[in-house]
């Protein structure tokens, strides 16, 4: 499964420079957004929206095809 994940601000370091803070990223099923954070390495509170819509709970899992935007 895969997610498409763009980082704003001063976390899009957090991805290559040629990455333009936007990455595809394969996870498994169950993988929440608390998984992605740790897999970036942000930390912190930040605000994540998936699919257009703000998410407040890190515990969220995500789908196939979902559009993380932190």
């Amino acid at each position: 499964m895969q997610i498409k994940v763009t980082l704003h601000s001063i976390l899009c370091e957090l991805l290559p420079a040629e990455n333009r803070g936007v990455a595809t990223l394969d996870i498994v099923p169950g993988t929440t957004l608390a998984d992605v954070s740790d897999r970036l390495g942000i930390k912190g509170r930040v605000i994540f929206t998936v699919n257009g819509k703000v998410v407040t709970e890190s515990a969220s899992r995500l789908h196939a095809g979902d559009d993380v935007q932190v």
